[in-house]
C-alpha cells in the first residue's frame, strides 16, 4: 500500500515536534506552566514564520534523513549533487539547416501585383536577414499562403513568364522545410535552452505546488502539429507572430525543467542514501522484533508521520505529478520528429525517457523502493494497517 494512503491509519498517534529532532510523545506529561510556556513559544514561532517561504526540497530531505539517523543510529552526511550529465544540447548541436529559396530581381519585379513582393522585401531587409527563428517560422508560413494566392492570380491573368512554375517550386521547397524551421523555432531556440538549463540553486518546496496551466498551454501550442502554426479565426500573421513570441516568453521565464531535473536527481540520492543506512541497521539489529512495538519504533513512527508523510512524501508526489504533466507532451513532440539530432536523442534517453536507466525512471524506482522500506518497517513493528498495533508493546 502506498505511503500516502496510510496516513489516516495513525491519525490518533501523533506527536508534538519542537525543533529539529526534538520529539515529545503525546504520552509525555508536562507541568501546566511548562505546557503554557511551550504553547506560547510555538505560537510565536508560527507567527514569525507564517509568511516565510517553506524550506527548499534539500532542507526537507536533509531534515528527514537527520531524524532517521537519530532513530537508526547512523552518521548522516548529505550526498553531494554532481553536475548533471548530459546537459541539454547547445543550439549549434540542435539547429537544422534550412534551404533558402531565392527569386532573381526580374522575377521579383514581376510580382508587383501580388502581396508577395512586400513580404520578400521585408525578408531581404537588414532586420529580416537577422530575424529570430520563431519569426522565421511565421514568415515561411506567410510566404506559402501569399505565394499560393499569387499563383492563382497569375494563372487567372494568363501569365506566360514561367513565374508560376518558379513560385510553385518555391512553395514545395518551403513546405518540405517547415518541420526544420519549426524545430529551430522551438527545441533549438534560446527559450528552450533556458527551460532545460541546469538549476544552480534550490527552490522552495511550495514551488512544485504552483499551477502549470500557462506553461502547459504555451508548450501545447508551440509544439502542436501544423494546425497550430496557422492564424486562428480573425487573426493576422502579425498577431500569430506576437502570440507565439508571448508563448516563448512564458517558456523562457525560468529553467523549470532544469529545476525539476535537479530536484528529482537530488531526491533520489537522499532516498537511496537513507534507505541504504536503514537496511544495513535492520540487518544488524532490527528496530522492532516479532512485530512488537519498541521505544525506537514509536519514535520511528512519529518521524514517518511528521517528516516523511507530512513533508517529504508531498514533495515527491508533487515532483512526480509535474513530470507526468509535462513529459508526455514533450515526448509526443519528439516522436513526431524525423531525423532527431543525436545529441538530443542521447539527452532525452538518459534523462526523461521511459528507459529503465533514465533519471526519471531511476527517481520513480527510488520512491517505490523507499515506500516498500517503510511498509517493511511498519510490519516489523506491528504498525502496518491490518496488523494488531504494537502487540505486546
Amino acid at each position: 500500500m502506498p505511503i500516502n494512503r496510510l496516513t489516516a491509519s495513525w491519525s490518533n498517534k501523533t506527536a508534538v515536534v519542537v525543533g529539529r529532532g526534538s520529539l515529545i510523545p503525546t504520552t509525555t506529561r508536562l507541568p501546566a506552566a511548562a505546557l503554557s510556556c511551550c504553547s506560547l513559544l510555538l505560537i510565536s514561532l508560527l507567527l514569525l514564520t507564517g509568511c516565510q517561504p517553506r524550506h527548499d526540497g534539500a532542507a526537507l530531505l536533509d531534515d528527514y534523513a537527520w531524524r532517521m539517523s537519530n532513530v537508526f543510529g547512523f552518521d548522516w552526511q548529505a550526498p553531494a549533487l554532481p553536475v548533471l550529465q548530459p546537459p541539454y544540447p547547445g543550439r549549434r548541436q540542435l539547429q537544422r539547416s534550412v534551404t533558402t529559396t531565392s527569386i532573381n530581381l526580374l522575377d521579383f519585379l514581376k510580382l508587383s501585383p501580388c502581396d508577395l513582393q512586400r513580404l520578400l522585401g521585408e525578408r531581404n531587409s537588414s532586420l529580416g536577414k537577422v530575424m529570430a527563428e520563431s519569426q522565421r517560422l511565421a514568415y515561411e508560413l506567410a510566404f506559402i499562403e501569399s505565394a499560393n494566392r499569387c499563383i492563382r492570380q497569375l494563372q487567372a491573368d494568363g501569365d506566360t513568364s514561367g513565374l508560376v512554375q518558379i513560385l510553385s517550386a518555391a512553395v514545395r521547397s518551403k513546405r518540405a522545410s517547415l518541420a526544420d524551421v519549426h524545430w529551430n523555432a522551438t527545441w533549438a531556440s534560446p527559450e528552450f535552452q533556458t527551460l532545460f538549463s541546469e538549476a544552480d540553486h534550490p527552490v522552495v518546496a511550495s514551488y512544485w505546488q504552483q499551477p502549470l496551466t500557462e506553461l502547459l498551454e504555451s508548450l501545447e501550442s508551440l509544439l502542436g502539429g501544423p494546425g497550430n502554426w496557422q492564424p486562428g479565426a480573425e487573426e493576422s500573421w502579425q498577431s500569430l507572430r506576437s502570440r507565439r513570441e508571448q508563448q516563448l516568453g512564458v517558456v523562457a521565464r525560468g529553467n523549470y525543467l532544469g529545476q525539476l531535473r535537479r530536484e528529482m536527481f537530488q531526491a533520489r540520492l537522499y532516498l537511496q542514501a537513507v534507505e541504504r543506512q536503514v537496511r544495513e541497521r535492520q540487518a544488524r539489529r532490527p528496530v522492532c522484533l516479532m512485530q512488537r512495538l519498541s521505544d525506537d519504533g514509536r519514535v520511528m513512527q512519529r518521524v514517518m508521520l511528521r517528516s516523511y508523510i507530512g513533508e517529504v512524501q508531498p514533495l515527491l508526489s508533487a515532483l512526480d505529478r509535474r513530470l507526468l504533466q509535462l513529459r508526455p507532451l514533450l515526448q509526443a513532440s519528439l516522436q513526431q520528429q524525423s531525423g532527431l539530432p543525436q545529441p538530443m536523442a542521447d539527452y532525452w534517453q538518459q534523462v526523461w525517457s521511459e528507459d529503465a536507466g533514465s533519471e526519471w525512471q531511476a527517481f520513480r524506482a527510488a520512491v517505490a523502493s523507499h515506500t516498500r522500506m517503510w511498509q517493511e518497517l511498519l510490519h516489523h513493528c506491528g504498525l502496518q494497517p491490518g496488523t494488531p498495533a504494537g502487540a505486546g508493546g
